[in-house]
Order: structure tokens, then sequence, then C-alpha cells
């Protein structure tokens, strides 16, 4: 699966932010388990123009599509655009 684009759907079970805030760190629980995803800066300020709060989503059900990478032993999924990302509920 890595460098693979995949799409899941789940719940934003905790976000954080890199202490330069330019990078958010979303998990996502679906129902196969959980896994991180990555929006870098760019996206991150492109999902804020289009008025979606990334430090809103706790407990949202998104719908996102990414490409699976790996980061220090476990695999992560990095956002792949702005519009990538949607809010289910």
């Amino acid at each position: 699966m890595l460098d693979e684009k995949i799409s899941i759907d789940g719940v934003v079970d905790n976000i954080k932010e890199s202490s330069d805030k330019h990078t958010y760190f979303l998990e996502i629980m679906d129902n196969s388990g959980k896994i991180n995803l990555v929006i870098f800066g760019k996206e991150a300020d492109d999902l804020e123009k289009n008025n979606i709060n990334l430090n809103n989503l706790l407990n949202k059900r998104i719908k996102i599509l990414g490409i699976v990478t790996e980061y220090k032993g476990s695999l992560e999924l990095i956002l792949k655009d702005s519009k990538s990302l949607k809010i289910i509920a």
C-alpha cells in the first residue's frame, strides 16, 4: 500500500499541531483501526481559507483522499490536497 492513493472515512480522534504551527496531525479512527493523517502547511492554509478550521474537526466524521507513507515504522496518510478532505458529519 505504500505510495498508493487511498480514500477512507473515519472519525477524528485526536488533533496535534507541529511546534511551528505549519503541520497538523489528525488521528483517524475507522472500522479497521487508527491511522495518522498529515496535513502540511499549504493544504492547512487552503482548508482554513475554505472555512474548515482543523482544530474544530475533533469527533467529526471526515472522508479523505491521501497517499500512504511510512514514518518511523508506522503507516500514515498524507492529505493529497485541500479538496481531498470532506466533512461528513
